[in-house]
C-alpha cells in the first residue's frame, strides 16, 4: 500500500491540533509529508504505520492514543461534525476489555519476524476465541493488543461478569504459552465499565467497528491494562461493583492514571468466587426496601398456600432484565422462612449453558462443602460425609453423585443412575 496515493493532495489545517490533543505531535512532519490529514488519522491501520517507518513501540503508542476517536474532533465539536455527517448515536453502558501480550518488544528482537508473527497470531486466536465464546465482541486487534466490548452490539445482564471470566481465561491460557526460544509468555488485562456513545449509522460512510463506540470507558480500560503487571487483571470500581461476590479481588487503592483529572480506584481480579447466584453476589451487602410489588408477592404466597394443600404448583415469572424478578423471588423466600420448610434454590448461568445439570451439581457441591480447589480425594470424602449425614441419599447413590460432581468412580463400567429415579424414603 502506497499511503500518499490514498489521501488527498492537501493536508487539512487541523492535523497539528489533532495530534496535539492525542499527544502525538512528534509525528506531524511524517504525516504531513505523506499528505495525511486529521480525518485520515482514524483510518490509519498498523500496516500503514509500518509502511511509514514507525517502530513497533511507536505504532503501539500511536494506536493506543488513537483509540478515542472523539479526540480527533476540534474542541467542542463532535466527531460527526468533523466529517460533515449526521449520525444516530445511542448512550449505553458498556464493559470494555483491553488485553496485551507482555514484553512483546523484547520478544520481537529475539525472534525471527515470521516466528514473532506466529506468536502474535496465536495470542490473537486465544483472545478472540475466549471473548467470542463469552458473548463479547472483538472490536480491534492492535498488534500485540486486543480491544473487546461486552454489552455491544447486544447487551446482557452479566456483561461485566462475562468480561471478568474472559480475562481470567485469557491470562490462564496465555500463561501456558511458550515462545519458540522457550521463554514463557504472559498477558495483562484492563477492564472498565461505564457510559459510552455508540454510533449506529453515518450519513457518508459506516464507521469501522473500533470507531463506532466512543467514551472514556475505552481509555480507562487501556490505562488499567498499563497499570497491570504480567498475568494481572486490573478492573475499575464500577466493574467491581457489578461483579460483586462472584469473584475475589485485591484492592489496589487510588492511583493516578495518565489523562484522568482525578485519582481512580482500582482492583486486581484474582479468581472466581463462590457466590451461589448472580443476584446474591451483587446484593451481598444490603438491599433497598421492597416497594410496589405487593400484588405480585401476594399472588405468589397464594400459590404457595394452594400447593401445601394440593398436589403442587409451578409458577413462571418472566419479564425484561432488571425489572426485579430476582428481588421478588427473594421477598417470597424471606416471607416463607417463618415456616418450618427447607428452601432449595437452583440458579442457572448463561456462561454455563453448555454444562449439563449445572444448578443441580452446584447445589450438591454446596451441601457437601466441595470447593473448586479440592482434590479428587477431598471431593470423594465430602460426598461420603454428605451421604452419611443426609436421609435423602444412601450408599448406593455414591457413584451417581460422583458422576455428577465430576469424580472418577472406581468402577467406571457400572451403569449410571438416572435422575428420574424415585428418591429414597
Amino acid at each position: 500500500m502506497v499511503l500518499n496515493q490514498l489521501v488527498g493532495p492537501d493536508v487539512p489545517d487541523g492535523l497539528r491540533s489533532a495530534l496535539d490533543r492525542l499527544g502525538l505531535c512528534e509525528f506531524y512532519g511524517l504525516l504531513s509529508a505523506n499528505r495525511v490529514g486529521a480525518k485520515e488519522i482514524g483510518e490509519l491501520t498498523e500496516a500503514d504505520l509500518c509502511e511509514l517507518g514507525l517502530t513497533l513501540e511507536q505504532r503501539r503508542r500511536f494506536l493506543r492514543a488513537r483509540m478515542a476517536p472523539i479526540g480527533l474532533a476540534p474542541a467542542g465539536q463532535r466527531p460527526d461534525r468533523l466529517h460533515g455527517a449526521a449520525e444516530i448515536g445511542e448512550r449505553r453502558q458498556l464493559t470494555s476489555l483491553f488485553c496485551e501480550l507482555v514484553a512483546s518488544t523484547p520478544l520481537a528482537f529475539r525472534l525471527d519476524p515470521e516466528d514473532f508473527r506466529d506468536v502474535i497470531q496465536a495470542f490473537h486466536d486465544i483472545c478472540g476465541g475466549v471473548i467470542t465464546r463469552g458473548s463479547g465482541y472483538v472490536a480491534q486487534y492492535l498488534g500485540e493488543g486486543v480491544l473487546a466490548h461486552f454489552g455491544y452490539p447486544r447487551a446482557r445482564e452479566d456483561d461485566a461478569q462475562s468480561a471478568a471470566r474472559a480475562a481470567l481465561e485469557i491470562v490462564a491460557k496465555v500463561g501456558q504459552m511458550r515462545a519458540l526460544d522457550g521463554e514463557p509468555l504472559s498477558a495483562r488485562v484492563g477492564i472498565a465499565t461505564g457510559l459510552v456513545v455508540v454510533f449506529s449509522e453515518f450519513a457518508d460512510s459506516a464507521p469501522a467497528p473500533e470507531q463506532s463506540v466512543v467514551g472514556e470507558t475505552l481509555n480507562l480500560a487501556a490505562r488499567l491494562q498499563v497499570a497491570a503487571g504480567p498475568g494481572e487483571i486490573i478492573i475499575s470500581k464500577a466493574t467491581r461493583r457489578l461483579c460483586g461476590a462472584m469473584f475475589e479481588y485485591e484492592e489496589k487503592g487510588d492511583v493516578v492514571l495518565k489523562g484522568f483529572p482525578t485519582q481512580v480506584t482500582i482492583y486486581r481480579l484474582l479468581r472466581e468466587g463462590s457466590g451461589n447466584s448472580r443476584f446474591d453476589a451483587r446484593v451481598n451487602s444490603s438491599l433497598n426496601p421492597f416497594v410496589g410489588r405487593e400484588p405480585e408477592l401476594n399472588a405468589l404466597v397464594s400459590r404457595w398456600s394452594a400447593a401445601r394443600i394440593d398436589s403442587g404448583r409451578i409458577v413462571h415469572i418472566s419479564g425484561e432484565p432488571g425489572i426485579g424478578k430476582s428481588r421478588l423471588a427473594l421477598a417470597l423466600i424471606e416471607r416463607l422462612r417463618r415456616e418450618s420448610i427447607e428452601i432449595v434454590r437452583w440458579n442457572c448461568a448463561a456462561h454455563l449453558s453448555n454444562r449439563a445439570l449445572h444448578p443441580i451439581v452446584r447445589d450438591i457441591e454446596a451441601r457437601a462443602g466441595i470447593l473448586r480447589s479440592h482434590s479428587t480425594e477431598a471431593r470423594r470424602a465430602a460426598i461420603k460425609a454428605l451421604i452419611a449425614a443426609s436421609p435423602t441419599f444412601s450408599h448406593e447413590d455414591a457413584e451417581f453423585l460422583h458422576h455428577l460432581v465430576g469424580i472418577e468412580t472406581e468402577n467406571a463400567s457400572r451403569p449410571r443412575r438416572s435422575l428420574t429415579r424415585a428418591p429414597h424414603p
